[in-house]
């Protein structure tokens, strides 16, 4: 009996209904050519084209390892990591000898200064093959991180001496060369490489850079010049030429350039958006305006000309003109994907305006036609938090967090709703994700400090700021905390030990004599308490801030003449702050009663700085509490009537009617000031 398989008979109806002979082809040889044609347009450049032939592959074979690596590959350079990590996770998973993808997993833990996790991928790869170069240089990137930076070097000269002639093991080892001050061996290194490579752009670069570090400018020009021949095709090498002269003091070059250019290929958006940055950062905003308009008009139809021109109207305050920007963009193309930017630029610019119903109604617009646009969920998360709707604001911080999860801040904002939502332990959880993923992320690991602050938890602080100081000991903020927990727990040795680290990090930061000034006097040490703010106001002469902790420590020893010789003397030495000065040496004789002698040093003040609300006041608080405020009231009245636009007068005779419990005219003189001076913030 013949016995027709379940194929075949496929195959004949497929031909029967006039389908190709190749549609009959195996499910193997489908997946080959899926692949193939992928690979041949990832090599071209195209990657949006490529990940739909991977995509089909895998439609074929939906256990096909390499096409999902590859797909991981494609996001990485549209620089879509978080969908590169679940491909590249996907690969390994599949295949976990498939070491190109778990070299490229190392890498993305790296970016994420994952250490521990790049050493477990390492470890894979180079169990299986201890001279790969690309994991080695891997390896040399960990230890440099790890402040072993010889091993590294060892490595990467071992590679080289191989003939591994590779960009990244002369990228990677010249950089450390050139980061030693050793520059010299670093170009020594990238023109051995360049021998074997010397249109590479990545070498070139390195090179160029070397150069302009070691201020030999000519060389750094010529090879800008020589990236611009092997590559003519490329706008970033004439871009990286002009932003070179930017950097090196040549911006006369640099415009002629960019007009040449521009006059040449009048069709390249990308030169007068270069054009126009440059303006800007010469401070010649309506020239940068002015390419941008012209621009406009000849390539109507490149939408991110017009983002541009709105930012630039925005950057440089003039929000109104930037929103007409957006809004004509959004009323000429509803339909095109700039559209969304524009609506998202124009809802940032309403929030900051406090007008949250118009801003909420260009978001929803943009989450209606792209519900994962994770600029409007963000956006939105933060109008609702601005209005107190914790639990609205955690639903699109949660769309944030899972489609961009290696972006701390969105966990740092959703911990924000949380803590709206007096939900602690959540709020907690998603701060330490945040200071996980970036222990440089300061905004994060300060509201933590905070939470653990607020609950006595020193312990838990400490060990935070441990992690932290560890992973990113350059962390000048962890390394003060993490004095402060000391210091709250009560271990002053230690608080005084990072505090030292700060200053050694930062010698020229006041800010860790200051504290340990703090920790002195708790160890009635008041003598080294003093050396610390005296070192401290050394730094920073202008700052009163230190001068009043100088005073206010003089004062609690019951030295208050050593405390007004320090005011005077400080005058003296530093005649540029003696109005700042002047206000403290006030305070010392208000504190000792002497109303008359701290009337005249604030008056003496508001003479040097007439626009001053601080003197005022304090002129208020000696009336107050002399019982004089009605004869407050007067002088500040007279001296009104000689400078009627000074909000600060006014400002001060409606805080001594409050303090007369005249809440009737005090409000009435508020609501003078709103009036006359609507932009004021007191």
């Amino acid at each position: 009996m013949l016995v027709v398989s379940r194929r075949i008979l496929i195959c004949f109806f497929l031909m029967a209904m006039g389908l190709a002979l190749g549609s009959c082809s195996s499910a193997e040889e489908k997946r080959t050519k899926y692949f193939e044609k992928g690979k041949a347009l990832f090599e071209e450049g195209d990657y949006g084209k490529a990940v739909l032939e991977f995509r089909s592959a895998i439609q074929v074979d939906p256990e096909f390892a390499k096409a999902y690596r590859y797909l991981g590959e494609c996001e990485v350079r549209r620089r879509d990591m978080r969908k590169a990590f679940g491909y590249f996770s996907k690969a390994v998973e599949l295949d976990p000898q498939l070491l190109e993808a778990q070299l490229s997993l190392g890498y993305i833990y790296f970016g994420a200064n994952q250490t521990d996790k790049t050493r477990e991928k390492l470890s894979v790869i180079l169990k299986k093959d201890p001279e790969d170069s690309k994991a080695l240089v891997l390896k040399s990137l960990v230890l440099i991180r790890e402040e072993q930076a010889q091993e590294a070097e060892g490595i990467l000269k071992g590679l080289l001496a191989k003939g591994e002639e590779g960009v990244d093991v002369c990228r990677v080892l010249s950089a450390l060369m050139k980061d030693q001050g050793r520059t010299n061996e670093a170009e020594e290194v990238l023109l051995q490489c360049l021998k074997k490579n010397e249109k590479n752009p990545v070498l070139l670069l390195s090179l160029a850079g070397l150069y302009q570090q070691t201020e030999e400018y000519a060389k750094a020009e010529e090879i800008h010049k020589r990236l611009m021949q092997f590559h003519p095709k490329e706008d970033r090498y004439v871009i990286g030429l002009t932003d070179f002269y930017g950097k090196t003091g040549q911006p006369e070059k640099a415009e002629q350039v960019l007009i040449r250019i521009v006059k040449e290929q009048p069709e390249k958006a990308a030169y007068r958006l270069t054009l126009a940055r440059f303006y800007e950062t010469q401070t010649r905003p309506e020239e940068a305006i002015d390419v941008l308009k012209k621009a406009i008009k000849t390539l109507p139809d490149v939408l991110r000309l017009r983002l541009e021109l709105g930012d630039i109207y925005y950057r440089n305050e003039q929000q109104n003109l930037s929103l007409r920007t957006y809004q004509e963009l959004v009323e000429k193309y509803p339909l095109k994907p700039e559209t969304l930017t524009a609506r998202n630029r124009i809802a940032g610019i309403y929030f900051f305006q406090r007008k949250m119903d118009l801003a909420m109604a260009q978001v929803n617009e943009v989450t209606d036609e792209n519900p994962k646009d994770l600029e409007a969920h963000f956006l939105r998360g933060r109008i609702f938090l601005a209005q107190g709707k914790g639990v609205d604001a955690v639903s699109d911080f949660r769309v944030v967090v899972e489609e961009n999860p290696e972006d701390p801040r969105g966990y740092t904002y959703l911990a924000q709703a949380h803590l709206l939502n007096k939900e602690a332990a959540l709020a907690k959880n998603n701060l330490k994700k945040a200071v996980d993923i970036d222990p440089r992320h300061n905004q994060a690991l300060e509201l933590l400090l905070r939470v653990y602050w607020q609950e006595k938890a020193y312990d838990d602080g400490i060990k935070l700021l441990k992690e932290v100081t560890e992973k990113a000991p350059e962390n000048l903020l962890a390394i003060s905390r993490l004095g402060d927990f000391y210091f709250a727990e009560g271990d002053l040795d230690q608080a005084e030990k990072a505090w030292a680290q700060l200053i050694d990090k930062a010698p020229k930061n006041p800010e860790g004599f200051v504290k340990i000034s703090r920790a002195r006097a708790h160890a009635n040490d008041p003598a080294g308490a003093e050396a610390a703010l005296d070192n401290a106001l050394a730094l920073q002469p202008q700052n009163m801030g230190i001068l009043r902790q100088v005073v206010a420590l003089q004062m609690d020893l019951k030295k208050p003449d050593q405390a007004i010789a320090k005011c005077r003397d400080h005058m003296r030495t530093t005649p540029s702050a003696e109005a700042g000065t002047r206000l403290v040496l006030a305070e010392v004789h208000r504190i000792q009663k002497a109303y008359s002698k701290a009337g005249d040093e604030l008056r003496k003040a508001l003479q040097l700085n007439p626009d001053a609300i601080a003197p005022y006041v304090a002129l208020g608080r000696l009336y107050a509490e002399q019982g004089k405020l009605d004869d407050g009231i007067k002088e500040f009245k007279a001296a009104l009537d000689r400078k009627p636009d000074a909000v600060q007068l006014k400002m001060a005779i409606a805080t001594l009617h409050l303090a007369k419990q005249d809440e009737n005219t005090a409000l009435e003189w508020y609501k003078r000031i709103v009036d006359e001076h609507p932009n004021f913030v007191p």
